[in-house]
Formats: structure tokens, C-alpha cells, sequence
């Protein structure tokens, strides 16, 4: 291919990963978010993310099977052989008074969606660890075998712990600094 394609460089990280082969949406949307917060709510990221991946099936770089959530996609060998232009969100240089504002009154409510997403995320995880337990209770055998699944388990709910903690603060600082009301 002779033209370079445009594409965003944490998408293209992700993809040229050798982490994914056969891939969603949500694969790509969780890996970025776990490296970077620049594209704002699991949302807004899984759209972008899957706006990029339709232009890249588009272009021939990608192939796709299933529909909707269950759809997935797999790098085409056209894909090794592109020119990519990588590139990155662009934020607007000029902000009016007014769409600050409202960025700044909707900070606090993305905060709070954020942070129940995360407390759903962390809840599915220890349950996750309970059942492991609960298996690897039952033989030496089962033990040996879930015993990495039960660390990679821990380590996922420490992780969504920690980010609770991080967004409670972060919740917690933005009341705090919000002028009171008249």
C-alpha cells in the first residue's frame, strides 16, 4: 500500500501488539484504557475505538465476523504490510467560557458514573475469587490447576480497588473544591 493510513497511535499499539489476534471492541477499549485515561468514559472510548476499527475493516487491514457486541475482528495480512500515519486526539485549542463551565459540572457526574462502573467491575471480581476458592477447595488437583487463574483473579480485584480508591479521592477533592452554593 502506498498511502498511509490514518490511525490513532494507542489504537495502533494495541493492534500491533502480538496480544490480540482475534479481537472485540472491548479488548481493544480495555487495553487502551488500562494504559491511558485520554479518551474519557469506557463509553466514549468503546465508540471511538470501534469507529477505527471500521475504517480499518473498511480499508481491507482488518476482517470481521458476528455482529454487535459479539463481533469480532482479525488482522488481515494486508495489515503487517500498511503505512500508517499514526496520530493523536486532537483536544480544541479554544474553549468558550460557557463549554467550560459545563465540563466542569459534568466532571463531577462522569466521576460518579465512573466509579460505579468501577465498584460493578470490582464486585464481579471477588465474586470471581469466590468461586475459584470454592473449586480449588474441593481437590489438590483443582488447586494446581486455578491456582493461576485464582492470582490473576487477586490481582484484577487490587487493581479495580485501587482505581476505586484513586476515583473516591478524586470525587472527594472535586466536591471539595466547587464553590458553595449561594
Amino acid at each position: 500500500m502506498t498511502n498511509k493510513i490514518r490511525i490513532d497511535s494507542a489504537i495502533y499499539d494495541a493492534l500491533s501488539s502480538n496480544m490480540f489476534h482475534q479481537f472485540k471492541v472491548i479488548d481493544i477499549r480495555d487495553h487502551i484504557q488500562s494504559t491511558s485515561n485520554k479518551f474519557g468514559t469506557k463509553q466514549s472510548t468503546r465508540l471511538f475505538v470501534a469507529r477505527q476499527l471500521n475504517k480499518l475493516e473498511g480499508k481491507g487491514l482488518l476482517t470481521s465476523s458476528g455482529n454487535g457486541r459479539s463481533k469480532y475482528f482479525i488482522k488481515s495480512e494486508l495489515f503487517d504490510s500498511a503505512n500508517f500515519r499514526l496520530t493523536d486526539i486532537r483536544r480544541r485549542a479554544e474553549e468558550t467560557d460557557t463549554e467550560s463551565h459545563q465540563r466542569d459540572i459534568s466532571i463531577l457526574l462522569e466521576l460518579e458514573q465512573e466509579k460505579r462502573d468501577i465498584e460493578s467491575e470490582l464486585t464481579l471480581a471477588l465474586a470471581e475469587i469466590k468461586e475459584y476458592k470454592t473449586l480449588m477447595g474441593r481437590s489438590g488437583e483443582l488447586n494446581s490447576l486455578l491456582g493461576p487463574y485464582y492470582s490473576t483473579a487477586t490481582q484484577k480485584a487490587a487493581s479495580h480497588l485501587a482505581k476505586l480508591n484513586v476515583w473516591s479521592k478524586a470525587i472527594e477533592l472535586t466536591k471539595q473544591s466547587r464553590p458553595a452554593p449561594c
